[in-house]
């Protein structure tokens, strides 16, 4: 038998789960001069379940990537929005939003704007293939899932955020290279994204040359001025003919072409597979967990694209008359923000350039959520920091989207038994309120 009793009076409290470095964010204090008491999470601290959210008025996650945060943390945290009504603030920097991998995740379901990558007339498309080892080793299961199912998984997400305008391939690679989705412009993303599903794992180690070799050659054939783009995945314990891959990859950069690699566990090849992505001109992740490949790639993909962020001065211009802006007069320039998509339903607030979500808002299940894009600790928002208006609104914003606070003395307990859930609500007096709808 567990019962477990919420105790909703007193002064609000707030989560921040903050990635800036060095901390703390300026928000906590801003925060408690609002009257939170306010408490700081790293984010690889142990918040698992959606108790840990729930019992907080307000979660603000600030510069988080999303492989760090973890799958658990990811889903507990929306449903503390939807089913609790947790307020939550979604705050940018280099690893938020689509930079950050949470494209189609549970957070991007309760966000009010998409992370999707959003076609710019303005700048080039991206021409993506991606490599994925799938040998034999990748048959081995993780958390209910095979390595291969959970590295397709990745490629699918990564296949539906392009755009009309970028191209795909998508090459699965043992000894030999099998042209899965071979390269073209993106008409269908999800249809893409069954057929990448479908492959089951091989035979023998991934030929990382052959593969390499390949990818190369598809992309010479795309037009200039087009960003290329190539995403290797491979055991960091299996790669095949890897320690010719630094030089191929050095030869494709001065083509403009870039490679990026993921490696799965810390292996005998992982320095070479590191080595190939610094010579290509791209990152490397060494993942331990496959169950982030989804993350991972969709973080990738957005990164190539390079319309991931908008970096230059930005004149912010409110466009509603939310209360988080009551007393804010005057903003001072942005050097830029992540940029994401306004989904149909949610209050546009504030907006950069080409009418860019800055702050949006909506309500999603029991609470609300807000984005803020730009960051706080100051690469883009130097100047905000030291204005009184941009701390009010920043403030006024975390403030609106907190739950609000219940009837004093309010009490609800919960009780499970043998299957069987019984709530109980209580007034001020004790007495059992028969106006809560469950």
């Amino acid at each position: 038998r567990k019962t477990a009793f919420v105790d909703v009076t007193g002064a609000r409290t707030a989560l921040v789960i903050s990635g800036v470095v060095p901390g703390p964010s300026p928000l906590e204090g801003w925060l408690r001069d609002g009257g939170f008491q306010v408490k700081h999470a790293g984010p690889t601290d142990p918040l698992d379940d959606v108790a840990d959210f729930a019992a907080k008025d307000l979660v603000v996650l600030e510069d988080v990537a999303a492989e760090t945060l973890g799958e658990a943390r990811i889903r507990a945290l929306a449903r503390a929005v939807t089913d609790v009504g947790t307020g939550l603030l979604l705050v940018g920097g280099k690893h938020a939003f689509g930079p950050g991998g949470y494209a189609g995740s549970p957070l991007e379901a309760v966000s009010p704007v998409s992370f999707d990558l959003k076609k710019d007339k303005n700048r080039p498309a991206l021409a993506e293939v991606i490599v994925i080892d799938y040998s034999g080793s990748m048959s081995a299961a993780v958390g209910g899932q095979t390595k291969i199912a959970l590295a397709n998984e990745a490629a699918a997400r990564s296949a539906a955020l392009l755009s009309p305008g970028d191209s795909l391939a998508v090459a699965h690679v043992d000894t030999e290279v099998k042209w899965t989705v071979p390269l073209a412009p993106i008409e269908d993303g999800k249809a893409l994204g069954r057929v990448i599903r479908s492959v089951d794992a091989g035979g023998g180690g991934i030929y990382s040359q052959v593969a390499l070799e390949a990818a190369y050659a598809a992309l010479r054939t795309v037009p200039k001025g087009t960003l290329k783009h190539v995403l290797l995945f491979a055991d960091g314990d299996d790669a095949e003919e890897i320690v010719r891959c630094p030089p191929l990859a050095a030869a494709a950069a001065r083509d403009e072409i870039t490679t990026s690699v993921v490696s799965l566990g810390r292996g005998s090849d992982s320095t070479l597979l590191e080595r190939t992505s610094s010579s290509g001109g791209g990152r490397f992740y060494l993942v331990e967990d496959a169950r982030t490949l989804p993350e991972v790639f969709s973080q990738e993909t957005v990164l190539a694209s390079r319309r991931a962020f908008r970096e230059e001065p930005v004149t912010p211009k409110a466009t509603s008359d939310g209360s988080f802006l009551r007393g804010v007069t005057t903003l001072p320039n942005l050097d830029g923000y992540v940029v994401t998509t306004l989904k149909p339903g949610a209050r546009l607030s504030l907006v950069g350039a080409e009418d860019e979500p800055l702050i949006a808002d909506w309500t999603r299940g029991l609470g609300k959520v807000g984005v803020l894009t730009t960051d706080l600790a100051g690469r883009w928002s130097s100047r905000w920091l030291s204005s009184d208006d941009a701390i009010r609104l920043s403030a006024q914003l975390a403030i609106a989207l907190a739950r609000e606070p219940a009837t004093p003395g309010a009490r609800l307990g919960a009780t499970a038994r043998r299957g069987e859930l019984s709530i109980e609500a209580t007034d001020a007096l004790g007495t059992a309120d028969g106006s809560v709808l469950v």
